[in-house]
């Protein structure tokens, strides 16, 4: 059963008494979070009992952004990025740091600054991805969590963070092995303050030349709102806490009668295909259907193609917010839906330099679409594939008197010489545009000029409209300046794109932060927006090449001060954009099961069969759309967990999440990449119900259990490039070796009713790790009563340190997932998630060689 704090001490006391080779001092050592609970004798996984839970290294502290929010309200959304330490950033740039572990909490600012830990039951931490990114690395918008967004995202979880780090293309190193960016997930749930997350000596989380710390936190409001800082507060009627609980049912994410549930006849496929019987057979149906399901439908398309799957489906775009249906009339199709080797692939992204340029690349037509906006009234010029014109870029140049197209080679500061045209125009319209261009979420770094009062970005636009000498504008909110400083909203009206060295900067990521908006004036009273198609491969080395599967591609630009190509001035710039990959179709059938969608998110039943997990098997309520009554899917960002007929209480309270990383030089003779490991016993679904036990069961017999199988290869990927934070780097090859070390495995228990978590080799028959969860038992923040407040991992390392050897498996070692929990009551959304670090048993020595590329 379930340990409590007190229980745990009392068993740590006791084994100080026998070992007199521990001391409470090394044990006690001050830590942000500490003392951690002691581990249970002879638990699978546990260290020795010599073993000191002390991090090691030097540290620094980071905090998210000030997060404020009413009683029922959800956060759940990516925070601007957080500048790291500017002594850690000079330190190590151009070098390698190694990450050995780290701690979390979440604090309220008092009036002089101190920091004090919030206790669960006012502000509850469902779960944080934590990401810290090198210089190589840009974070990138990969869309709103849906069902169906195909393989436009590198993450491996149902609900993945919206923007994830994506290699430059400028990257020099790009087939160096030491990640550009790293993801700090281990224990990421209510667990996390209390659970030690740590990586032994020799091993470490690896970055390359760090930058800047990026959070998307998911938190829930649960302060009682009567002021008294006692426990408490409205309920929706669909809560499943009992009565008296002392933990909230808010927790659990019920869904309200402010859910908007969508049932339909459609289900979604994102494998496999629709068989005969329910498959979509006229292009009306596809879309009328389509439109009840997702939103918003940019387009809907009639093919005959043998490589798309047979009747309806639909395609994600890049941002992850639009959507294409599709309906085939190759009724002897045997494409399937979903990814699938030897897909093509369509990549899209935009950028904004003085100039917007957009690319939207498809490996399926083999064209590149490219759109082009500016001012109507001057000449435009795109040069792909550069940072600058000594890179002799293939250049793509509009006129602004006829609006003629034409091709380029720039020559290094010179025009160069014209090309044969190989671009069709698909359009090329003005209209008119207010004169400051429709703004975007980024930062603008151009000569400060004055400040306005404006109030909202809004006014800030139209103060630079109004003012002759303004060429661009940024609107800061009131927002903390430190994070002890409150600063008032100001409006800055830019002269010039030029920062005070000379150097052009425009729009950029540099300094941005939530609620930032900037916009730029258009020279003239029109606005030019051309949209053009050519191949994707070059017609000669003189072009550019086009590649669906880059993670960018750079460009420099320019808007000249006459219609015809001449001298640009200074309205020149570069830029990158970054891409990301549609959607892989995902059809639409008519169904024996129920779809739909909730609160605009389509259903998909992706409840795995048999072995892989017993949820479907077991019919779980959560693998139904007519049964699904909470869980992530109605918790998402800004919701309010009350009923339509409760008024969201008005007192507002503002928290933050606090990080504190601990690092350490890496040995290049020595040190190895620990990298990123998962599996969900639920496989893919990322939640279960925990149904109520029978009337009458005995409280000790009201235990429910679901159990998964896997394959060690199934928790690893081969990485994208060196910014995936979700996979295992390898050299010279994936995979390295076909032996994996087990390093650190943070069981995440979601929810109340925790009672264990257990992995199995089941060739052997041997536990590797069993996780026990803490119960707090008062009041105090990180031992609050009725909540899980830590899970001592299952870590392994050198004797040398009180740990003992780390277990090695092969990549088919057959693994079996175990998760109990009491089922007294109900519960929604719980989760039972395998989050590991591993590293590669056998292969190079060290990373001497690649550390000294990157």
């Amino acid at each position: 059963q379930p340990m409590t704090v007190q229980t745990m001490s009392r068993l740590r006391w006791a084994l100080l008494v026998v070992l007199t080779t521990a001391s409470t001092a090394e044990l006690d050592e001050p830590s942000m979070n500490g003392p951690y609970p002691p581990w249970p004798p002879g638990n699978p996984g546990a260290p020795l009992p010599s073993f000191k839970p002390v991090h090691r290294g030097r540290s620094f502290t980071v905090y998210g952004d000030p997060i404020t929010t009413r009683y029922s309200e959800v956060f759940w959304t990516a925070q601007p990025p957080v500048a790291l330490p500017a002594d850690f950033v000079a330190e190590y740039k151009g070098k390698v740091v190694s990450f050995t572990g780290f701690e979390v909490d979440i604090i309220r600012k008092l009036p002089n600054g101190t920091d004090v830990s919030v206790p669960s039951f006012e502000h509850y931490n469902h779960h944080y991805c934590a990401t810290i990114r090198g210089a190589e690395a840009k974070m990138t918008y990969v869309g709103a969590r849906t069902h169906l967004d195909g393989v436009q995202r590198r993450a491996i979880e149902v609900h993945p963070p919206m923007w994830e780090p994506r290699s430059l293309p400028t990257d020099q190193n790009p087939n160096s092995t030491v990640p550009t960016a790293q993801n700090f997930w281990q224990g990421n749930g209510n667990e996390h303050r209390k659970s030690f997350k740590f990586l032994p000596k020799g091993f470490g989380q690896m970055v390359h030349s760090p930058e800047e710390f990026i959070l998307q936190p998911m938190l829930i409001n649960t302060k009682n709102p009567d002021g008294s800082g006692t426990r408490g507060g409205p309920l929706p009627k669909s809560s499943m806490a009992p009565p008296g609980a002392n933990y909230s049912g808010l927790m659990e994410c019920p869904c309200t009668t402010r859910t908007e549930k969508v049932i339909t006849g459609y289900t979604t496929r994102a494998s496999g295909s629709c068989d005969a019987h329910h498959r979509v057979t006229t292009a009306e149906e596809c879309f009328d259907a389509a439109a009840a399901l997702v939103s918003p439908l940019v387009a809907n398309v009639t093919v005959s193609s043998p490589t798309s799957p047979p009747g309806c489906f639909l395609m994600a775009h890049g941002d992850g917010n639009s959507y294409e249906v599709h309906f085939n009339t190759d009724t002897q199709s045997t494409a399937e839906c979903g990814a699938a080797a030897g897909t093509s692939v369509r990549s899209m992204g935009w950028d904004q330099s003085v100039v917007f340029v957009a690319l939207d690349l498809d490996e399926g037509t083999g064209n590149a679409t490219i759109t082009i906006k500016g001012p109507a009234d001057v000449w435009l010029g795109v040069g792909f594939g550069a940072t600058a014109m000594a890179d002799l870029p293939y250049t793509i140049i509009v006129d602004g008197g006829t609006g003629a197209v034409s091709e380029r080679k720039l020559g290094n500061h010179d025009p160069g010489t014209p090309l044969p045209s190989t671009v069709t125009v698909v359009s090329n319209t003005v209209g008119p545009q207010p004169s400051a261009l429709t703004a975007v979420m980024r930062n603008h770094w151009g000569a400060a000029g004055r400040k306005s009062n404006a109030s909202n970005y809004q006014d800030c636009a139209a103060h630079c409209d109004s003012d002759c000498d303004c060429v661009a504008w940024t609107f800061d909110p009131e927002r903390f300046s430190t994070p002890y400083n409150l600063a008032d909203a100001v409006c800055y009206l830019r002269t010039s794109n030029m920062d005070a060295s000379g150097k052009h900067r425009g729009f950029t990521d540099e300094g941005w932060h939530d609620g930032m908006w900037s916009g730029a004036k258009v020279l003239g009273s029109q606005l030019r927006t051309v949209v053009l198609q050519r191949a994707l491969a070059g017609a000669s080395p003189q072009y550019f090449t086009f590649d669906a599967r880059a993670t960018g591609v750079p460009f420099i630009a320019a808007a000249g001060t006459t219609p015809t190509l001449s001298y640009h001035g200074q309205s020149r710039g570069s830029g990158a954009v970054m891409l990301v990959e549609a959607g892989a179709p995902v059809c639409l059938c008519r169904g024996n099961e129920t779809g739909g969608t909730i609160n605009g998110l389509t259903w998909a039943n992706n409840c795995m069969p048999y072995p892989a997990t017993t949820i479907a098997r077991d019919k779980n309520p959560s693998c139904d759309i007519t049964t699904y009554g909470g869980g992530m899917i109605c918790c998402h960002h800004g919701i309010h967990l009350l009923d339509k007929d409760q008024e969201v209480p008005a007192p507002t309270d503002t928290v933050q999440m606090k990080f504190r990383f601990y690092y350490e030089d890496p040995d290049p003779a020595a040190t190895r990449s620990a990298f990123f490991m998962f599996r969900e016993v639920e496989v893919a679904h990322g939640e279960y119900d925990v149904p109520q036990c029978a009337e009458g069961t005995p409280a000790s017999e009201c235990v429910h259990t679901i159990v998964g199988h896997f394959q060690l290869k199934d928790a690893m990927h081969e990485c994208h490039d060196r910014s995936d934070v979700w996979c295992a780097p390898s050299r010279p090859a994936y995979p390295q070796s076909d032996k994996v070390q087990l390093l650190h495995i943070s069981p995440h228990c979601h929810g109340p009713a925790c009672i264990s978590m257990e992995l199995i080799n089941a060739d052997t028959n041997e536990t590797i790790c069993k996780g026990l969860p803490v119960f707090g038992e008062d009041s105090d923040p990180m031992n609050e009563a009725g909540y899980l407040i830590g899970i001592p991992p299952c870590i392994w390392g050198s004797a040398e340190e009180g740990l003992l050897p780390p277990p090695v498996l092969s990549m088919e070692t057959n693994l079996t997932a175990i998760k109990k929990c009491n089922s007294t009551y109900y519960h929604y959304g719980v989760m039972a998630h395998w989050q590991m670090r591993g590293a590669w048993a056998d292969g190079p020595p060290d990373l001497s060689e690649t550390i000294m590329a990157a």
